[in-house]
């Protein structure tokens, strides 16, 4: 009879325990990879952002390699995505940042990376401008951009 009691006594507490570990106390989050490509072609170098269109309306992003990117964290739902190009050290900026450039929450990225500079619609890099939009989903996913001038 003890044992029935502690088990009614713990049963709405330890309930309302699972329900919040089965619901999550906070977003879902996505990770979002693929390639980007300017008229078939792959983009050398540059940054990708998504701007969450829910919530806290965050913005994240990751480096644009050799055409590809892979953007960790992403929180789930509508975003709108901006690409930006980024050519060769010595053909941009002598390899450092330039002057005003926001780069906070872009940690460990560096703008320059070497390769030519494809030059894109500056449309692209306006979240309000670039019509690119994405529905991430929770877990890995995959999304390619093939953008057209």
């Amino acid at each position: 009879m003890a044992r029935f009691a502690a088990r009614a006594a713990v049963g709405p507490a330890g309930s309302a325990l699972a329900l919040l570990l089965f619901v999550g106390c906070g977003p879902s989050l996505g990770d979002v990879s693929g390639t980007v490509k300017f008229k078939g072609e792959l983009i050398p170098n540059g940054r990708i952002t998504f701007y969450s269109q829910t919530g806290r309306k965050e913005a994240l992003g990751g480096r644009i390699q050799n055409g590809e990117y892979a953007v960790e964290g992403v929180a789930v739902g509508p975003t709108q995505v901006t690409i930006e190009t980024f050519g060769s050290a010595a053909s941009d900026t002598g390899g450092k940042t330039p002057k005003g450039a926001d780069v906070s929450g872009f940690k460990g990225m560096m703008p320059n990376t070497g390769g030519k500079k494809v030059d894109i619609p500056a449309r692209y890099s306006q979240p309000d401008k670039s019509k690119l939009e994405y529905e991430v989903k929770s877990g890995k996913q995959s999304k390619d951009f093939d953008l057209v001038p």
